[in-house]
C-alpha cells in the first residue's frame, strides 16, 4: 500500500495541487520495488488496452420478452402490455427511461428500475416495480374557507375516498 502523509493539507487545498501530487509521485517511487512486478511496458500496454476494448460490448441486445416483477400478477400482466413496444427491436435506453418515468408519474410506484437478463437463449428485459407504501386506498381530509364576500363567509369541510382498481386495472 502506497500512503503519504498528507496532514499538513485539506479539501479546500486547491493552489498546493501541484505539491500535494508531488507528495503522492515520491511515496509511489519509495515503494518502487514492491510495485515493480505491477509495472508494464508500452507494448504490453497497449496489448492490455486492445484486449479490454476487445470485450466491450457496443451493440445493446434486443429484448425478445418482457417480465415485471415486483406487483401483483394482474398488474404486471398490464406493465409487461405496456412495455410491448420495446420488444422485437434494439434497446432505447432513453425510450424506456421515459416509459418507467411515466410509470412512477402515476403515484402507484416508488420507482422502476431495469436489467437485460438471457434465459435459453433469448434476450429479455426484467423491469422491477416497487409500490408505493401509501398507495390507494387513501382518505384525503381537507378544510376549506370562502371569504370571497364580507358578509358571508362559508366553511366547508372536504374528504375524499380514493379506491384503484374497482371497476378495472388503473380505474379510480
Amino acid at each position: 500500500m502506497v500512503s503519504a502523509d498528507l496532514r499538513a493539507y485539506n479539501a479546500l487545498d486547491y493552489k498546493k495541487a501541484e505539491t500535494i501530487m508531488g507528495i503522492g509521485y515520491q511515496a509511489a517511487e519509495s515503494k518502487g520495488r514492491v510495485l515493480l512486478p505491477y509495472a508494464l511496458d508500452e507494448a504490453s500496454w497497449q496489448q492490455y488496452v486492445q484486449q479490454r476494448a476487445a470485450r466491450e460490448r457496443h451493440r445493446l441486445p434486443t429484448p425478445q420478452f418482457a417480465k415485471v416483477e415486483g406487483t401483483n400478477p394482474t398488474a404486471a400482466r398490464h406493465l409487461e402490455k405496456f412495455l410491448q413496444p420495446m420488444i422485437g427491436k434494439p434497446l432505447d435506453t432513453a425510450l424506456l427511461s421515459t416509459m418507467l418515468l411515466r410509470l412512477t408519474g402515476t403515484f402507484r410506484y416508488d420507482s422502476a428500475a431495469y436489467r437485460m437478463t438471457n434465459v435459453e437463449g433469448q434476450d429479455g428485459l426484467i423491469v422491477t416495480i416497487h409500490e408505493k407504501n401509501n398507495a390507494p386506498p387513501i382518505l384525503q381530509l381537507g378544510f376549506s374557507v370562502d371569504g370571497s364576500e364580507s358578509n358571508d363567509v362559508n366553511f366547508t369541510q372536504l374528504a375524499r375516498l380514493t379506491f384503484t382498481d374497482i371497476a378495472g386495472y388503473r380505474s379510480e
